[in-house]
């Protein structure tokens, strides 16, 4: 096998990877965003701020797989996939 081939199956399965970081994120991001509304509504300010530290946790791990996705995509722009 050449070693370009696992080369590119390995970045594949780094992609794959990174793509489910994000949708991860996204879920977790929105979740912790609406807990810390709904917590700061009911007057909890200390619950808010942790819900919000999370989402910012989240936002940071969502930063770093949408740029992984961005180099990614750019430098593939003109390669056929097939």
């Amino acid at each position: 096998m050449p070693p370009t081939v696992t080369r590119e199956r390995l970045i594949l399965i780094i992609d794959i990877i990174m793509f489910i970081i994000a949708i991860i994120s996204m879920v977790l991001t929105a979740l912790n965003f609406y807990m810390a509304g709904y917590a700061s509504g009911g007057g909890d300010y200390i619950g808010a701020q942790n819900h919000l530290m999370h989402a910012c946790a989240s936002t940071a791990f969502l930063a770093v797989s949408m740029m992984w996705i961005f180099v990614r995509f750019s430098r593939n722009w003109g390669k056929r996939i097939i």
